[in-house]
């Protein structure tokens, strides 16, 4: 069951950003997008069980998905 869902890329790498093997990734690309400015973010055919939801990786514990962009602060 493969589906397309949407991964960061790294640029010197030239691969999707993983942790512990598996490829983050995400459903919402502009959640993504707002979460990570300045980073690329691709569509992935992938099916998902075999990848990390980013909700589940390290550091993002404090974030509520779907994301309610008024609990950000933006840089001034």
């Amino acid at each position: 069951m493969s589906r397309t869902v949407f991964a960061l890329w790294g640029e010197k790498s030239g691969q999707y950003l993983s942790q512990d093997g598996l490829t983050i990734f995400h459903t919402n690309r502009r959640e993504m997008e707002f979460l990570f400015p300045g980073a690329t973010v691709k569509p992935i055919d992938m099916n998902p069980l075999e990848g990390l939801p980013l909700k589940f990786v390290r550091g993002m514990e404090a974030v509520q998905f779907p994301l309610n962009r008024s609990e950000f602060r933006c840089p001034t």
